[in-house]
């Protein structure tokens, strides 16, 4: 059965501007500031290593430690294939960390793709014996100064991590129990549409993991500290003696220092965090989208439900297409987040004689996420009937 699977994919589209931060309680600040500190030192070391290999250039020169951490963490374990699917969305988490302008996404991208496959930069590889030629030593000294200043740091503010989470989860609730319920099947909730993006309710969603990573980020931590101990020694460059980064791994806190976060989060049902404004993360939303609304439509009969691997027929290619025609990674900052609510509610109202079927084209209001796109024939397999308790296909 040919179904029309349209320009739809322009529905995912915009980088341009980034969403602005989530307004934090003085609770939630108060529950960042340790998982802030952990990041920040990972951060500070990538940063180190980097600039002991001569690579520490371009978007990631400029960086601040904080989503630095966040680059870091993401390199470290990878996906085998950043093209797709979950490898491409560490590739635009990398991106939304670092990236300070839509501009300079495509480095950050392309960096984030040549230095996570690289093993010289893997937490805990041998660093080198002495640092690449052109390398400052100042810069070297300035950053073992810091990470012993933010290693310490990150040992005071441990422990109140347990009075913190108590602080925060009366906040945290209240946030919860007042996001409106939606359906499974709705895209814009799904893809965090459906508030504005400075919702002080997605600050909940990136805290709740960044505690579930604490773990290996202290053993990745741990494994630089030690690892880049001597690289230090030998390039130190003052009259004082360098820093001893070994010594400061003993100081580290436990693995499960975070534990109380996790454990009030967890539980708590939080919406997604905001799509980012990004083409390889707004096209995948644009198909999400256009396959949303053709389980609902077959000759106008209702609750038509495909099975999920039908969607996957064509994917690749109708998103690639929609990557290709997303104009300057939205750099002219002429799409956001309302538009986009607004193609993706466009795509879900299409009456079901526009859709299957025919190459119809998107919706006007998806236009801005992948101009001029072509409208596009995908066979998408048997139409299931029968619809399980999960809403899907049986």
């Amino acid at each position: 059965m040919q179904i029309a699977l349209t320009a739809a994919l322009s529905l995912l589209a915009p980088p341009g501007a980034a969403p602005a931060a989530p307004k934090a309680a003085p609770a939630v600040s108060a529950a960042r500031a340790p998982l802030d500190a952990l990041l920040t030192l990972r951060g500070l070391l990538y940063a180190l290593r980097l600039e002991l290999h001569g690579r520490r250039t371009g978007a990631l020169r400029d960086a601040p430690p904080l989503p630095l951490g966040r680059f870091a963490a993401l390199a470290a374990r990878p996906r085998m294939d950043l093209e797709r699917g979950r490898g491409l969305a560490q590739v635009v988490a990398a991106a939304e960390a670092v990236a300070s302008t839509p501009e300079a996404r495509p480095a950050v991208k392309a960096a984030f793709r040549t230095l996570a496959v690289e093993a010289a930069l893997k937490p805990g590889a041998p660093a080198p014996a002495t640092p690449a030629a052109g390398v400052d030593a100042a810069e070297i000294d300035a950053l073992a100064a810091l990470i012993r200043t933010q290693a310490l740091a990150l040992a005071d503010a441990a422990p109140g991590v347990a009075a913190s989470a108590k602080q925060l989860a009366p906040e945290a609730r209240r946030l919860v129990a007042a996001v409106p319920r939606s359906k499974p099947t709705d895209v814009a909730a799904r893809t965090g549409l459906t508030l504005a993006p400075s919702h002080g309710v997605f600050g909940l969603a990136p805290m709740r993991d960044d505690a579930a990573l604490a773990g290996l980020l202290l053993k990745d931590c741990d494994a630089e500290l030690r690892a880049l101990a001597p690289a230090v020694k030998a390039a130190w460059r003052k009259a004082s003696a360098p820093p001893d980064l070994a010594a400061l791994a003993d100081r580290l806190p436990r693995e499960d220092f975070a534990a109380p976060l996790a454990d009030l989060l967890n539980p708590l049902t939080l919406p997604a965090p905001p799509v980012p404004l990004d083409p390889d993360a707004v096209c995948r939303v644009l198909w999400d989208a256009s396959c949303a609304r053709l389980t609902t439509c077959n000759g106008a009969i209702e609750k038509i439900v495909l099975s999920p691997t039908v969607c996957e027929e064509g994917a690749d290619a109708l998103i690639d297409a929609c990557r290709a025609r997303s104009p300057g990674f939205y750099a002219a900052g002429t799409v956001d987040h309302a538009g986009l609510r607004a193609c993706v509610e466009a795509w879900a109202a299409r009456p079901c004689d526009e859709v299957c079927g025919r190459a119809a084209p998107a919706p006007a209001t998806c236009e801005p996420f992948a101009p001029g796109l072509a409208p596009s024939k995908v066979e998408c397999g048997e139409v299931r009937d029968e619809v399980g308790e999960d809403g899907l296909g049986e």
